[in-house]
């Protein structure tokens, strides 16, 4: 929604990346969950989760390794049916994982309730990073053919929370992928681009604001 009409006329062209999923998605002998599943694998493990694990583990000198992402194991687990991952009568997840963890460990560990490690993120993004990113984005969004009524549009509701299932209060994720997303964009094309100058760039972001 937020590039021009220019470029938006380019996501329906064949080499649209979706379009390499296609297949899969259209496809009656793969169920649903498997169909999100292979999506995942393809786009969120590598391109956000083990990239997150690989980045802080090397910052540390520490190499890190992803049993569950052993490939033999991951090829048997896609050809498990969709039943034994979650049981659709109860929703229960890991519904396979979790009868072999009990024959390993005391039942109230193989079915306590998932606890995620969160980071509050809230403090840092509301009076730190939006007000860098809204001048940013405002100033040179325009320059990349992204419709500028729409920036000003997710600014806007970055300022509004919402409250999660957690006690920390949360940002729409939606919202703030979109101005991370763009944010990186704006600043790259700038440094980059821009200044014609990718052997010594400089990183700071005070001549931009």
């Amino acid at each position: 929604k937020f590039f021009s009409k220019m470029i938006s006329a380019h996501y329906d062209s064949p080499n649209n990346p979706s379009n390499a999923f296609g297949n899969i998605v259209k496809s009656s002998s793969v169920s649903l969950l498997n169909k999100a599943l292979f999506f995942e694998i393809k786009t969120e493990i590598p391109g956000a989760q083990t990239w997150r694990i690989d980045r802080a583990g090397s910052a540390h000198a520490v190499e890190l390794r992803e049993p569950f992402l052993d490939h033999e194991l991951v090829e048997f687990c896609i050809t498990i049916p969709s039943q034994l991952k979650i049981d659709p009568s109860g929703f229960r997840k890991k519904v396979i994982l979790q009868k072999l963890a009990t024959e390993l460990l005391p039942e109230k560990i193989v079915k306590r309730k998932k606890f995620p490690w969160g980071i509050p993120f809230y403090d840092f993004f509301k009076n730190e990073f939006f007000p860098v990113a809204e001048t940013l984005l405002e100033k040179y969004s325009s320059h990349l053919n992204i419709d500028n009524s729409y920036v000003k549009k997710i600014c806007e509701k970055a300022s509004q929370v919402r409250d999660g299932q957690s006690k920390n209060t949360e940002i729409d994720d939606n919202v703030l992928r979109q101005i991370l997303f763009l944010f990186n964009l704006v600043l790259w094309d700038q440094i980059f681009i821009k200044n014609d100058n990718l052997r010594n760039p400089s990183l700071s972001l005070d001549k931009f604001l």
